[in-house]
């Protein structure tokens, strides 16, 4: 899976598909999901995929420009034709950076490696946050 932090807000995610795509058989992006377009959260800057959960549904982090961070809950599952259907829901969002009492752009964000509910990021306010997440697990 590929995902990618796009201008409109939006996180997509695509596979890689070795079907026949063009007149010829190279390999292709098929879109699979897209997260919703939050009111005014600018475009979306950076995000990351937490692998470090032993889990059957992932996690992705994203950065925002209006100095946001949130989480989205990645789901599979199979429809009717056996074939698997991917989901992508924000679960979480908050204000994280400001600069001279201005949100502030978040330019990188990150799962901390070997703990499952805590996120780093980081801004022009030359701060790194630990963003401690409320888990249901």
């Amino acid at each position: 899976l590929f995902a990618s932090a796009c201008a409109s807000g939006r996180i997509h995610i695509h596979s890689l598909t070795k079907k026949k795509c063009t007149t010829n058989s190279t390999p292709c992006l098929t879109h699979l999901a897209s997260s919703e377009v939050q009111d005014d959260s600018g475009l979306c800057l950076s995000l990351a995929w937490n692998d470090y959960l032993n889990e059957s549904d992932d996690q992705i982090v994203s950065s925002y420009s209006k100095g946001e961070v949130a989480i989205h809950q990645v789901s599979y599952s199979e429809d009717d034709t056996n074939e698997t259907k991917l989901q992508l829901e924000e679960v979480n969002r908050w204000k994280a950076h400001t600069l001279f009492g201005c949100l502030s752009e978040v330019w990188t964000c990150s799962f901390l490696r070997g703990v499952e509910n805590v996120v780093l990021s980081g801004a022009d306010d030359v701060r790194v946050f630990n963003h401690y997440l409320l888990c249901d697990r």
